[in-house]
């Protein structure tokens, strides 16, 4: 017993998307396919720690805002 309940046994990359894609796509494409399983579910956007804060604001506006 341990370990995230949500990662499998070969880690968190099992869900990555395609990095040519923008993180408003990787992650509709994400819930679309975790909608098949839990129809009534909702969804909230996590960045990862130490991923996301070193580019100048107007870019960092442009990745996050499509999420709120």
């Amino acid at each position: 017993m341990g370990g995230c309940t949500f990662c499998s046994t070969a880690g968190s990359g099992d869900y990555a998307g395609n990095r040519k894609d923008t993180l408003i796509q990787q992650y509709d494409e994400g819930f679309a396919m975790m909608a098949k399983k839990w129809p009534q579910a909702k969804g909230i956007a996590y960045f990862q720690a130490y991923t996301n804060t070193y580019a100048p604001l107007s870019q960092l506006k442009k990745i996050y805002d499509p999420f709120f």
